[in-house]
């Protein structure tokens, strides 16, 4: 809610962000969904507000984060479909779906960003433990190949540190189950490890 009590604060830390040379920041919206925040019209009112003040802030892409929702599997696709239609509604373009543990349940919401908004760019990142598994027991590489199918990047984020998500990333081409046979493009590769 800091985005509607705090809202300069909030401003104050994507400039600092943008000062220190960021060419991409990303709104104060990971928590904000259906069902950490049931009531509707605030829901829309925390992502707006989210929204403006990334923009505001310019000299840096804006990307609309959206966080893991943790429940079954079609109550989270209905749940991350929403936040998009929010995001869209309000203008944005770029769109980060992060720390998620599965790619399923985010799908109709980019083929829904995909059919409204065919230049946008889309991000997906996954949690994955150092033995290279989500919390659902989902293989890293294989969420990736999947994810890269709708997304224009794809990669992991939170749970591990540097040094295990570079050891993963490097696993990404010519090991058994890798990406392709001819190694990974890394290019399409997000990385956002824990400090």
């Amino acid at each position: 809610k800091a985005n509607l009590t705090e809202a300069e604060t909030v401003a104050r830390i994507h400039r600092e962000y943008v000062n220190a040379g960021a060419d991409a920041i990303k709104t104060n919206t990971y928590q904000a969904n259906p069902l950490t925040i049931p009531d509707r019209a605030e829901l829309r009112e925390i992502i707006v507000s989210g929204f403006k003040i990334a923009s505001a802030v310019g000299g840096a892409k804006v990307f609309a984060e959206i966080g893991n929702i943790c429940a079954d599997a079609k109550i989270s696709e209905g749940a991350y479909l929403e936040v998009a239609e929010n995001f869209l509604d309000c203008g944005a373009k770029n769109f980060l779906f992060e720390t998620l543990d599965d790619i399923e349940p985010v799908l109709k919401a980019i083929e829904f960003i995909r059919a409204n908004l065919s230049d946008s760019i889309i991000i997906t990142s996954f949690a994955v433990s150092e033995d290279g598994y989500t919390r659902l027991g989902r293989s890293y590489s294989r969420l990736i190949r999947r994810a890269l199918e709708v997304a224009d990047f794809a990669g992991m984020n939170c749970v591990s540190g540097p040094s295990v998500m570079l050891r993963l990333a490097e696993g990404l081409s010519g090991a058994p189950g890798s990406l392709t046979s001819e190694g990974f493009d890394y290019s399409k590769l997000s990385i956002m490890p824990n400090a």
